[in-house]
């Protein structure tokens, strides 16, 4: 079975680039900001995976991780971030369960590749 990924990104090049990258791997579903991220996973079957970029209009990517990680129907879905300020943003030093990690943009595809599949293997386990 295919594993599904939702990528939630607000830029379209990024979106686009990223989707070509993940599609031969995976089945891959677009929003362009977290409310409409979370409009579809409240209509959808739950992804293996979301991807998520922080700055993003409507609802952030951080806001979207804690309404995510307040949510036991949503909860154990893990989330990666990909963001330009991975490593200054101290929004994501908090704790959430949900949450395994941050790359930075612009994104390097075996970064992601590799990030991708040690979250599944960590939620195999």
């Amino acid at each position: 079975m295919t594993k599904r990924i939702l990528v939630v990104e607000d830029d379209q090049s990024t979106l686009k680039a990223v989707k070509f990258l993940l599609s031969d791997y995976y089945e891959v579903v677009t929003a362009g900001n977290g409310a409409e991220a979370m409009e579809w996973l409240s209509d959808s079957d739950l992804p293996d995976l979301i991807i998520t970029d922080i700055e993003m209009p409507r609802m952030s990517g951080l806001e979207m991780i804690e309404a995510l990680d307040d949510d036991l129907r949503f909860s154990q879905v893990p989330v990666i971030v990909m963001s330009s300020n991975c490593y200054k943003d101290s929004c994501l030093e908090r704790e959430y369960a949900n949450y395994y990690g941050c790359l930075d943009k612009p994104l390097v595809p075996s970064e992601l590749l590799l990030k991708i599949e040690k979250v599944f293997l960590a939620k195999a386990s």
